[in-house]
């Protein structure tokens, strides 16, 4: 199971041609507080830090957007053919390069292409036993994931 949250902030920075969301989560522990009442809800007696990693993940899309495809070639080797797909899938290629390279600090990378210092990003929570608990994890996925969108 890998469920992907995006957290929103209430703290809006404005500038002259758009609105920019940051959202960050100062404790992970507050996630894990949150897992741990809902496995207690399900019966389950683990705690959350025993079954699921949590950890924060950044939005890559916008090294793609300012670096050339031989730029990425030279530095991010890893993140070269998820740049290379249209933006719907390359968001999900990335997020599966991070998934899949978790020693590599792509916080670090993206902080570093940032144009305010500050990184989009989401938490990732996976099952440390790679079990598919359907019931726990659409349990997960109803309390952290919205169905509503805004678009303005």
């Amino acid at each position: 199971m890998n469920l992907l949250i995006k957290p929103h902030s209430s703290v809006d920075i404005i500038t002259n041609s758009s609105t920019v969301i940051y959202t960050c989560v100062a404790n992970l522990g507050i996630v894990y507080d949150i897992i741990d009442e809902v496995l207690k809800i399900a019966g389950n007696q683990n705690m959350a830090q025993d079954l699921f990693e949590v950890r924060e993940i950044p939005n890559l899309s916008l090294i793609c957007d300012n670096l050339s495809e031989e730029e990425i070639k030279e530095n991010y080797p890893t993140l070269l053919e998820a740049s290379k797909l249209p933006y719907g899938e390359q968001t999900k290629a990335l997020q599966q390069v991070v998934i899949d390279n978790p020693d590599v600090d792509f916080m670090k990378m993206a902080e570093d292409h940032s144009e305010y210092g500050q990184v989009e990003s989401g938490l990732l929570i996976t099952r440390k036993d790679n079990n598919e608990d359907t019931g726990i994890g659409k349990m997960l996925e109803q309390i952290f994931t919205s169905d509503g969108s805004y678009d303005g």
